[in-house]
């Protein structure tokens, strides 16, 4: 029976023997490095997408999947806070490389954070609408070249897309985790604060919108207060009855010969 077959090594020197029989994956590359891993992920994008280097496999070997990364589970203060910190192009530099899964796995925990979810979820819908308006400036376009580009980017707008539905979960989560420890009176009456000012706002629209009516039949509108003034017993506003006298002079003036 013929031998199963051996896996290509990257030989490079490693600081973990390699131990074949406890590898769980024995079908799958081996590398050395992580840069070995990292150069070969990006050579064989084109065929099967992205691929996130990983080495925590018992033979001591890193291998490559197409499983992202999980980041850390709990995100260090003091780096959430360097991240937070961080310029426009910093941050959108750190964003793509953790779409990609090269960040270090403290600043991918960093962009899950409450403090910063807000900020790497905006700036992904940033990212999937640049991939956007690429698809559709090349819309209609075929070439060799053309293929080869959309068929990367397809991978990597499908990889933002991802992130994208994570960071999208973990932001409602935190806008709930917020609401859970607000002190409940102080709560109460910031729900009564903002249903005021909702009020107010509705009850401006109103006027605006009246003020609208008026300007656009005025006559009606006088007419209509007119005859309410009257049967109530009391009197026409000035304005109004200004309002009147000169339609009724006008309508004079139309009947004479």
């Amino acid at each position: 029976m013929a031998a199963a077959p051996v896996p290509r090594d990257h030989w490079k020197e490693r600081a973990v023997p390699a131990d074949s029989d406890a590898c769980r994956t024995p079908s799958k590359l081996r590398f050395a490095t992580r840069e070995a891993a990292e150069n070969r992920a990006a050579r064989g994008f084109l065929a099967v997408g992205l691929l996130y280097p990983y080495g925590t496999c018992p033979c001591g070997w890193w291998h490559l999947t197409s499983t992202p990364p999980p980041a850390a589970a709990d995100a260090d203060p003091e780096i959430t806070r360097l991240v937070a910190a961080l310029g426009p192009k910093a941050f959108a530099d750190l964003v793509h490389r953790d779409i990609r899964g090269r960040a270090h796995p403290q600043e991918a925990a960093a962009l899950r954070a409450d403090d910063v979810v807000d900020r790497w979820h905006a700036e992904l819908r940033r990212v999937l609408a640049a991939h956007d308006a690429d698809f559709e400036r090349r819309r209609g376009a075929d070439s060799e070249a053309i293929r080869l580009w959309r068929t990367r980017a397809t991978w990597a707008r499908q990889a933002a897309a991802r992130r994208y539905s994570e960071a999208k979960t973990l932001r409602h989560r935190a806008a709930v985790r917020r609401r859970n420890s607000e002190d409940p009176d102080v709560r109460l009456e910031q729900i009564r604060a903002d249903r005021a000012s909702i009020k107010d706002v509705r009850a401006r629209a109103g006027e605006i919108a009246v003020h609208r009516l008026i300007d656009a039949h005025g006559k009606q509108f006088a007419a209509f207060l007119a005859e309410e003034c009257e049967r109530l017993g009391i009197e026409v506003p000035d304005r109004i009855r200004r309002h009147l006298t000169t339609d009724h002079h006008t309508q004079n003036q139309e009947q004479q010969p």
